[in-house]
């Protein structure tokens, strides 16, 4: 077979290029600020229509308060640090040559900082609303609870604002020194994997009795352990399908699945995958690739268009990249 020049590199290089250079619409961009602001804002509301008392205790020791802090100057640097956020989201979101990839991270990291600051005064807050007495502790597991909750709503938040890359909208046949399928002519390509994980089922048994175990001593321990048991669960058995739709994944095989259509779809490759290189194992989303890693071994790891890579292990992975690139290059004028 002969091979084009560039046809293995031009997708990839097209497809890194998207983004870069172009910052996202105005409503986009006011939609990142106000979730980021929305800290800030939510520190100052609260400190203006809760009656607070003088001083906010913000450490303890032995069920006693080991330091406190007036509550004027803490509501201002909790204000600053969301407003200090604020000012870095929209620093990036003006930058001139940054990447899709690049802002995205970088918002990431501020939202992280404002929801950090408001998860923390929200904690001191409610805790001196709550309190028994004006010295009591808050309940343990709200100490870690309360700004991670905080801080990952705000990420969520800055992320559903922010979007998705945009994608190449004439991506080239795939390389074709790729796997290739026999698809019957006029038929969509049809294949269908149920993979199953005895690490995340023995995840699963694990954090149940634990759940069990700490239920009566600490109850909001438990219930989080039971709800990582139930979150677990999906990634014991994911079920890949390949259609007239695209690549479908979902759990157990029922209930909504996440579609990724052919035209999201440079090229695939069987490959050996590292659950370590892609994250870790699960579901994992780091910069420029994102995985479904249920072992270490052989897998299927699509490029996309907005030059990301999506890997998926899988027993027999050159069969279904086979039929991914045939299809491709089929409908996009490289094949039969």
């Amino acid at each position: 077979m002969n091979e084009r020049p560039g046809a293995h590199r031009q997708p990839t290089h097209r497809a890194h290029a998207i983004g870069r250079g172009q910052g996202p619409t105005a409503w986009r961009a006011i939609a990142v600020l106000g979730a980021v602001a929305g800290c800030p804002f939510a520190v100052l509301v609260s400190a203006l229509l809760i009656d607070l008392p003088s001083r906010l205790a913000i450490a303890w020791q032995a069920g006693t308060p080991s330091a406190s802090v007036d509550v004027v100057p803490l509501t201002v640097t909790a204000a600053a640090v969301g407003t200090l956020a604020v000012a870095v989201a929209g620093a990036v979101l003006a930058a001139p040559s940054a990447s899709f990839l690049g802002r995205r991270a970088a918002l990431s990291v501020a939202a992280a900082i404002a929801g950090a600051a408001a998860g923390l005064w929200g904690l001191w807050v409610v805790t001196a609303v709550t309190a028994v007495d004006a010295v009591s502790p808050p309940p343990p597991d709200l100490e870690l609870l309360v700004p991670l909750v905080s801080v990952l709503v705000t990420m969520r938040l800055v992320g559903l604002a922010y979007g998705a890359a945009a994608h190449d909208p004439s991506p080239r046949p795939p390389d074709p020194a790729l796997p290739r399928a026999d698809i019957p002519v006029g038929a969509a390509p049809r294949w269908r994997h149920d993979g199953v994980s005895g690490f995340f089922l023995a995840a699963v048994l694990a954090l149940s009795l634990l759940g069990a175990l700490s239920w009566r001593a600490a109850p909001v321990a438990g219930l989080t352990c039971w709800v990582m048991a139930g979150l677990t669960a999906v990634l014991v058995r994911i079920r890949l399908e390949i259609d007239e739709r695209g690549l479908a994944l979902s759990a157990w095989g029922r209930g909504p699945a996440m579609v990724l259509p052919w035209a999201r779809i440079v090229e695939a490759h069987a490959v050996r995958i590292r659950p370590v290189q892609w994250g870790g194992w699960g579901f994992r989303v780091v910069p420029r690739r994102s995985s479904v890693g249920l072992r270490k071994g052989p897998g299927l790891v699509l490029t996309l268009t907005d030059g990301r890579r999506l890997g998926i292990t899988l027993d027999e992975p050159v069969l279904p990249a086979g039929l991914v690139n045939s299809h491709l290059e089929r409908v996009r004028g490289g094949g039969p």
